[in-house]
């Protein structure tokens, strides 16, 4: 069963942010990062328990992606 995946409004900004500052330092970075994001929201969908609990709001789960986390 997959689950449905909701996002938290800073992660679309966070998202902006980390791939506007892999596109200006890192450019070659940036569909490989991106990839990886896709596979892991796609475990998440599958899995949504591997992922610890937001401690903000328990109804969501946070899922780090390399060095980068805030992906909800």
């Amino acid at each position: 069963m997959k689950y449905r995946i909701k996002y938290l409004p800073d992660t679309i900004v966070d998202r902006k942010e980390i791939k506007d500052y892999l596109a200006k330092y890192y450019e070659s970075t940036v569909k490989k990062f991106f990839a990886h994001l896709k596979e892991r929201i796609t475990q998440l969908e599958e899995f949504p328990y591997s992922c610890p609990i937001y401690e903000e709001d328990p109804d969501y789960r946070t899922l780090t992606v390399g060095e980068y986390g805030g992906v909800d």
